[in-house]
């Protein structure tokens, strides 16, 4: 199959400026195979995220992209695929596919991604760190996206590493985003969000 063929779409976030960066990067390193990836803002587009399936929260904290046949993949799949189209990510793309990647090593994927990405470095980033117990308990960790909505949120709102420790305390009894699991990581994002919107309409 000639991966260079069929025209996929992609979902972003046109508020986020680190999300157009990374539109920006992908479209850059593309080159000719760009007319092969359409690009959608989903800014205020929630009835047309239900319509394809996709919802409109988690659109915000995953990557999802629509594949030639229509389906929606999502995450590290959603990762795969885009990457798969752009012939200098193409060896990437097949590294990370491969069916021998645990669960806990696609969350390492996740991060390798994002360097790959040529991103900034997130506040207070740090590889993730493996050990016997969070092994474990992988399938419970919050993923990439969780991580990196409440850090780059955070940033935005002009938050220190202390107001945004204080913060988690306060609302989600932790001081460490790490030691969030999956639901109270995107609870967290969710309520950052909502601060985010809710300052910038008074501005």
């Amino acid at each position: 199959m000639n991966q260079d063929k069929g025209m996929i779409t992609v979902c972003y976030d046109g508020s986020c400026p680190k999300c157009v960066k990374d539109r920006y990067h992908y479209e850059k390193l593309s080159g000719a195979a760009r007319k092969n990836i359409s690009w959608i803002d989903i800014t205020g587009q929630d009835a047309l995220l239900k319509k394809i399936g996709i919802d409109p929260q988690k659109a915000l904290m995953e990557l999802h992209v629509k594949n030639e046949n229509q389906q929606v993949l999502s995450e590290i799949d959603a990762y795969i695929l885009l990457m798969s189209k752009i012939p200098l990510l193409r060896p990437f793309a097949w590294l990370i596919g491969l069916p021998s990647i645990s669960a806990l090593s696609k969350q390492e994927a996740s991060f390798i991604i994002k360097r790959i990405e040529g991103s900034r470095r997130w506040l207070y980033s740090r590889a993730p760190q493996i050990t016997r117990q969070s092994a474990v308990n992988s399938s419970n960790l919050p993923n990439l996206a969780h991580i990196k909505g409440i850090r780059f949120i955070a940033r935005e709102l002009g938050w220190d590493k202390d107001h945004l420790k204080n913060w988690l305390l306060k609302y989600m009894k932790t001081q460490n985003i790490r030691g969030l699991d999956t639901e109270s990581a995107r609870k967290a994002f969710i309520g950052l969000r909502k601060i985010q919107t809710s300052r910038k309409a008074k501005s």
